[in-house]
């Protein structure tokens, strides 16, 4: 694989390049980057190099698969043919993966990319800020002032589905950022991000889910917090992995917390589900899944919740650490 940088208007951009004599930022220096038109269809973490206390790394690779060749104003890899097209690997050197945490321990902020693949939103190790790209424009917003590590929680960015609402946390308050207008609002009654609608945040305080009015940060009401809850699209569901009975998704009314029936993902018989990782639609949920025996991944599965029916999704990672996930339908 060739690394490859293309110019237009006579305009560099290197992502890699010290532009000073000082020392670069721990974890690798800000991002910068030119127009990136095609559509992100996932992102990763990085290895990190192992040490002996808690991890503290950044750089985190987003890939895109196009059926004809792109050409790109930024540092990247083209993997050669991919089912008939092309996949692209970027690098984004300064998206943080595992950050410390007070107490000696770490976490990972994550990683979040918009529904329709163009827009990003990490924790910059380089500017100790969270921010948002958009990617075929190179415009880039700040989405929080400079933030301490300290409290920062897993999970910390949300995008909405039309891409324009931006939500994160520092482990303190939550802030709310509209991207075309670059408008941003705390909630510091709120410690953590659930989701974002164009209307409504879901935030965490402590254990329990408190919705907001994204305009105005009006609080709405609160229900009791599911672990590992993820928000539809269009604001109405929170889904979460079953525990009673287990292998399930439980599916909660997101303006009420009240629980529906569990729904058993079919025709999968074996494989245990391991987590609900994001929804591709308003109806359809992807899912990880592993071997209840062996506890080997299986693979990556869009779930129709109202129907309960599977169906495999292809050109995603084996089993990631963690993933973001893009323009996947």
């Amino acid at each position: 694989m060739n690394l490859r940088v293309l110019a237009v208007a006579a305009v560099l951009w290197a992502t890699a390049a010290c532009t000073s004599s000082e020392s670069p930022p721990p974890g690798g220096l800000e991002w910068k980057h030119g127009a990136i038109p095609v559509a992100i269809r996932y992102a990763v973490p990085d290895t990190c190099p192992e040490t002996d206390g808690p991890p503290e790394c950044a750089s985190w690779m987003i890939w895109a698969f196009t059926d004809k060749q792109a050409k790109l104003v930024a540092d990247y890899d083209e993997t050669g043919e991919a089912e008939g097209g092309r996949s692209y690997r970027i690098r984004v050197p300064d998206a943080a993966v595992w950050v410390p945490t007070s107490g000696g321990a770490a976490v990972m902020p994550g990683f979040s990319v918009s529904r329709d693949g163009h827009r990003v939103a990490y924790f910059s190790v380089a500017r100790q800020r969270f921010v948002a790209h958009d990617l075929p424009s190179g415009l880039v917003r700040d989405l929080s002032p400079v933030v301490g590590t300290a409290g920062l929680p897993t999970e910390a960015t949300a995008i909405s589905a039309d891409g324009d609402g931006f939500a994160v946390s520092d482990g303190e308050q939550v802030f709310v950022t509209d991207f075309g207008t670059g408008r941003t609002t705390a909630l510091p009654r709120a410690d953590g991000v659930i989701g974002i609608t164009r209307d409504t945040v879901f935030a965490s305080s402590g254990d329990t889910v408190v919705r907001f009015l994204r305009g105005s940060g009006a609080r709405l009401n609160d229900f009791p917090l599911p672990s590992g809850a993820r928000l539809s699209p269009d604001g109405l569901r929170l889904a979460v992995v079953g525990e009673q009975p287990a292998d399930t998704i439980e599916l909660l009314d997101a303006v009420t917390g009240e629980r529906r029936e569990p729904l058993r993902p079919s025709p999968l018989k074996e494989p245990t589900v391991s987590s609900a990782e994001a929804w591709l639609s308003p109806k359809a949920l992807l899912i990880r899944t592993f071997t209840a025996g062996t506890q080997e991944f299986t693979g990556f599965f869009s779930l129709d919740v109202t129907t309960g029916r599977t169906a495999r999704v292809k050109r995603l990672p084996l089993d990631p650490e963690a993933v973001g996930i893009g323009a996947v339908s």
